[in-house]
Protein backbone atom coordinates (compact mmCIF):
# COMPACT_ATOMS: atom_id res chain seq x y z
CA UNK A 1 0.00 0.00 0.00
CA UNK A 2 1.26 3.44 -0.78
CA UNK A 3 -0.18 6.91 -0.26
CA UNK A 4 -3.46 5.99 1.33
CA UNK A 5 -6.03 8.71 0.90
CA UNK A 6 -6.72 11.10 3.71
CA UNK A 7 -8.84 9.10 6.09
CA UNK A 8 -10.77 10.11 9.15
CA UNK A 9 -9.40 8.59 12.38
CA UNK A 10 -12.30 6.11 12.33
CA UNK A 11 -11.55 5.09 8.73
CA UNK A 12 -7.85 4.70 9.56
CA UNK A 13 -8.77 2.46 12.51
CA UNK A 14 -10.91 0.31 10.19
CA UNK A 15 -8.06 0.12 7.68
CA UNK A 16 -5.68 -1.11 10.39
CA UNK A 17 -8.23 -3.71 11.56
CA UNK A 18 -8.33 -5.12 8.02
CA UNK A 19 -4.53 -4.96 7.62
CA UNK A 20 -3.98 -6.69 10.98
CA UNK A 21 -6.48 -9.40 9.99
CA UNK A 22 -4.56 -9.98 6.74
CA UNK A 23 -1.31 -10.03 8.72
CA UNK A 24 -2.79 -12.64 11.13
CA UNK A 25 -3.67 -14.78 8.11
CA UNK A 26 0.02 -14.80 7.20
CA UNK A 27 -0.28 -12.47 4.23
CA UNK A 28 2.53 -10.10 3.38
CA UNK A 29 1.76 -6.39 3.38
CA UNK A 30 3.99 -3.80 1.78
CA UNK A 31 3.13 -0.56 3.59
CA UNK A 32 4.94 2.59 2.50
CA UNK A 33 4.66 5.52 4.88
CA UNK A 34 6.56 8.33 6.55
CA UNK A 35 4.10 8.22 9.46
CA UNK A 36 6.28 6.63 12.11
CA UNK A 37 3.52 5.70 14.55
CA UNK A 38 1.67 3.84 11.78
CA UNK A 39 4.84 1.95 10.88
CA UNK A 40 5.41 1.04 14.54
CA UNK A 41 1.75 0.00 14.91
CA UNK A 42 1.55 -2.20 11.83
CA UNK A 43 4.95 -3.46 10.74
CA UNK A 44 7.12 -6.32 12.01
CA UNK A 45 10.02 -5.24 9.81
CA UNK A 46 10.81 -1.84 8.33
CA UNK A 47 13.25 -1.12 5.56
CA UNK A 48 14.38 2.51 5.59
CA UNK A 49 15.19 4.17 2.28
CA UNK A 50 16.92 7.50 1.81
CA UNK A 51 17.63 8.92 -1.62
CA UNK A 52 16.34 5.71 -3.21
CA UNK A 53 18.90 3.56 -1.38
CA UNK A 54 18.43 1.11 1.47
CA UNK A 55 19.77 2.58 4.70
CA UNK A 56 18.62 0.03 7.26
CA UNK A 57 16.25 -2.80 8.08
CA UNK A 58 14.91 -2.91 11.61
CA UNK A 59 12.12 -3.98 13.93
CA UNK A 60 10.13 -0.74 14.29
CA UNK A 61 8.74 -1.78 17.69
CA UNK A 62 12.33 -1.88 19.01
CA UNK A 63 13.04 1.64 17.71
CA UNK A 64 11.95 5.04 18.93
CA UNK A 65 10.31 7.58 16.66
CA UNK A 66 13.54 9.61 16.95
CA UNK A 67 15.75 6.70 15.88
CA UNK A 68 13.49 5.90 12.91
CA UNK A 69 13.48 9.57 11.88
CA UNK A 70 17.29 9.68 12.18
CA UNK A 71 17.53 6.68 9.82
CA UNK A 72 15.14 8.34 7.38
CA UNK A 73 16.83 11.76 7.18
CA UNK A 74 20.41 10.93 8.19
CA UNK A 75 20.69 13.38 11.10
CA UNK A 76 19.20 13.84 14.54
CA UNK A 77 15.92 15.71 14.50
CA UNK A 78 16.05 18.56 17.01
CA UNK A 79 13.03 20.01 18.78
CA UNK A 80 11.46 22.78 16.73
CA UNK A 81 10.67 25.94 18.68
CA UNK A 82 9.25 29.29 17.64
CA UNK A 83 11.58 32.26 17.94
CA UNK A 84 11.05 33.91 21.33
CA UNK A 85 9.64 37.42 21.41
CA UNK A 86 8.90 37.51 17.70
CA UNK A 87 5.75 39.44 16.80
CA UNK A 88 3.50 37.69 14.35
CA UNK A 89 1.40 40.33 12.66
CA UNK A 90 1.81 40.02 8.90
CA UNK A 91 -0.03 37.21 7.14
CA UNK A 92 2.37 34.95 5.23
CA UNK A 93 -0.37 33.15 3.29
CA UNK A 94 -3.89 34.32 2.48
CA UNK A 95 -6.50 32.11 0.83
CA UNK A 96 -9.83 33.76 0.07
CA UNK A 97 -13.06 31.94 -0.82
CA UNK A 98 -11.43 28.85 -2.34
CA UNK A 99 -13.88 26.30 -3.75
CA UNK A 100 -12.86 23.20 -5.64
CA UNK A 101 -14.52 19.99 -6.81
CA UNK A 102 -12.46 16.80 -6.40
CA UNK A 103 -10.76 15.31 -9.43
CA UNK A 104 -11.68 11.77 -8.44
CA UNK A 105 -14.67 10.13 -6.71
CA UNK A 106 -12.78 9.77 -3.40
CA UNK A 107 -11.55 13.35 -3.28
CA UNK A 108 -12.75 16.02 -0.90
CA UNK A 109 -14.90 18.95 -2.05
CA UNK A 110 -13.70 22.33 -0.84
CA UNK A 111 -16.32 25.05 -0.41
CA UNK A 112 -15.61 28.69 0.41
CA UNK A 113 -12.35 28.13 2.28
CA UNK A 114 -10.69 31.30 3.58
CA UNK A 115 -7.67 31.48 5.84
CA UNK A 116 -4.64 33.51 6.83
CA UNK A 117 -1.42 31.99 8.13
CA UNK A 118 0.80 34.18 10.22
CA UNK A 119 4.31 33.47 11.42
CA UNK A 120 5.27 30.77 8.94
CA UNK A 121 8.05 31.05 6.40
CA UNK A 122 6.65 28.35 4.15
CA UNK A 123 3.59 26.19 3.80
CA UNK A 124 3.04 22.71 2.49
CA UNK A 125 0.08 20.60 1.48
CA UNK A 126 1.42 17.64 3.43
CA UNK A 127 -0.97 14.75 3.58
CA UNK A 128 -2.61 15.49 0.24
CA UNK A 129 -1.96 13.05 -2.58
CA UNK A 130 0.21 14.49 -5.36
CA UNK A 131 -2.72 14.83 -7.78
CA UNK A 132 -4.72 16.83 -5.20
CA UNK A 133 -1.68 19.04 -4.44
CA UNK A 134 -1.30 19.81 -8.14
CA UNK A 135 -5.03 20.46 -8.46
CA UNK A 136 -4.98 22.83 -5.45
CA UNK A 137 -1.94 24.62 -6.85
CA UNK A 138 -3.66 25.05 -10.21
CA UNK A 139 -6.83 26.37 -8.51
CA UNK A 140 -4.71 28.77 -6.42
CA UNK A 141 -3.13 30.15 -9.60
CA UNK A 142 -6.53 30.54 -11.26
CA UNK A 143 -8.09 32.31 -8.26
CA UNK A 144 -5.12 34.43 -7.26
CA UNK A 145 -4.74 32.49 -3.99
CA UNK A 146 -2.60 31.83 -2.12
CA UNK A 147 -1.11 35.27 -2.01
CA UNK A 148 1.22 36.98 0.36
CA UNK A 149 0.82 40.63 1.39
CA UNK A 150 3.65 41.58 -0.97
CA UNK A 151 1.79 39.95 -3.88
CA UNK A 152 -1.62 41.49 -3.13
Amino acid sequence: MSRRRLLTPQEADQLFIVLNRLKAEGRAILYISHKLEEVKRLCDTATILRGGRKVSTCNPQAETAASLARMMVGVDIKEVKAAAGRKITVPRLVVADLSMEPDDPHGVRLAHISLELKGVKSWASRGLPATDRMSCSQRFRESGSPRTPAAS
